[in-house]
C-alpha cells in the first residue's frame, strides 16, 4: 500500500469519462490556434515576399514552386494560392498524423496531445517566421543599396 498525496486526489473511473470531452475541446483550441497561426505568419511571409518582389527586378522567387504559382497566376495571385495550399497542406498533415498515431485521445494523454500539436504547430509558424525574416532583409538590403 502507497500513500495518498492530499495534492492530487485518486479519482475514480467515471472522473476520465468526464475528462476526455474536454481534452478534446483543448485539441481543437490548440488546431484552430495553430490554424490561425499558421494562416497569419504565412501572411506575413507573402507580404514580404511580395515587397520584395515588386521593389526590384534583382529580386525573385527562390521557391520553385512558388515560381511557378507566380508564373501561372501572377505575383499576388499566385502566392496567394501557394499559400492557402501551404497552409491547409500543413494542417492536414499535423492534425492527420495526430488522428492515424492516436486514434483515441485517451491512447495519447490530453496532456502530450496538446502539447505535440502545439509544438508542430510552433514549428510551422517559426519556419514562416524564418522565411520572411530572410526576405525582410533582402527587402532592406535592395532598397538601401
Amino acid at each position: 500500500m502507497g500513500q495518498v498525496d492530499e495534492a492530487s486526489p485518486v479519482t475514480s473511473g467515471s472522473d476520465d469519462a468526464e475528462a476526455r470531452p474536454e481534452i478534446g475541446q483543448r485539441i481543437t483550441t490548440i488546431a484552430l490556434v495553430g490554424a490561425l497561426g499558421l494562416a497569419v505568419t504565412k501572411g506575413v511571409d507573402l507580404t514580404t515576399t511580395v515587397i520584395g518582389l515588386r521593389l526590384s527586378p534583382v529580386v525573385s522567387e527562390r521557391n520553385p514552386l512558388a515560381a511557378a504559382m507566380i508564373a501561372q497566376y501572377g505575383v499576388v495571385p499566385g502566392l496567394v494560392v501557394g499559400s492557402v495550399l501551404t497552409v491547409a497542406a500543413m494542417i492536414v498533415l499535423i492534425e492527420g498524423g495526430f488522428r492515424i498515431g492516436s486514434p483515441s485521445v485517451q491512447e495519447l494523454g490530453g496532456s502530450a496531445a496538446t502539447t505535440g500539436r502545439g509544438l508542430c504547430y510552433a514549428v510551422g509558424c517559426s519556419c514562416n517566421l524564418v522565411i520572411a525574416s530572410y526576405n525582410a532583409a533582402v527587402v532592406v538590403r535592395v532598397a538601401f543599396s
